[in-house]
């Protein structure tokens, strides 16, 4: 299947969403509103799972489509949800079609300004083809749906490679703060990866013992 679709991959943020509720409890913070990129729909199929058994009701999770339109794009969610948990979505699913900007890959003047503004100003990458459209996607919804003075969560779901691709199909110069950002996201790599090696070192090593 495309991307993580499948009910391994729900499971995978259904599982995130305790994540969110623990940290909510912990911080005594609301969110009000959780946006996502939404391609082949499973991350938001089992974030909306979680949030139906924490029986989050006053919580929007919305999906910003990068692809398809509606009624296509939604039901693809909502069979995620019904196969994984055996219950319709019903008013928990909300994916918003009207910032694909022509289809999968494609852009805007207004998403690239926003990829810019964003790494200039809190250091965070990015990309065109998901997270750079769905945060553009996001701050338009925010603006024409009127949302204030609520805590709003976005949901980073990667896409460095095409960060990098976008930097250098625009032939943007890399800075001191591009640099340091490809550094430090090269370092984190670095980091996990040893994290990873030890333990399954002496797992190897015990099993051979």
């Amino acid at each position: 299947p495309g991307g993580g679709h499948g009910n391994t991959g729900t499971k995978a943020y259904d599982l995130a969403y305790d994540e969110i509720a623990r940290y909510s409890e912990e911080t005594n913070t609301t969110f009000a509103y959780i946006f996502l990129a939404s391609g082949t729909g499973t991350t938001q199929a089992g974030l909306i799972c979680g949030k139906m058994r924490h029986e989050a009701h006053d919580q929007k999770i919305v999906g910003i489509s990068i692809a398809r339109k509606n009624p296509r794009g939604g039901q693809v969610i909502a069979e995620s949800v019904k196969d994984y948990i055996g219950k319709d979505p019903g008013e928990h699913l909300l994916f918003e079609d009207g910032y694909i900007c022509g289809g999968y890959g494609c852009r805007d003047a207004n998403v690239d300004r926003t990829i810019q503004r964003i790494l200039e100003r809190h250091g965070l990458p990015l990309d065109p083809v998901y997270t750079g459209k769905a945060y553009a996607g996001m701050e338009r919804y925010i603006a024409e749906n009127g949302v204030t003075g609520a805590n709003v969560l976005f949901i980073h779901t990667g896409g460095t490679p095409i960060f990098c691709d976008w930097v250098r199909k625009e032939e943007k110069e890399l800075t001191l703060l591009y640099l340091y950002i490809l550094i430090y996201i090269l370092y984190n790599m670095y980091i996990y990866t040893i994290r990873l090696y030890f333990p399954l070192q002496n797992l190897i090593e015990r099993l051979r013992d």
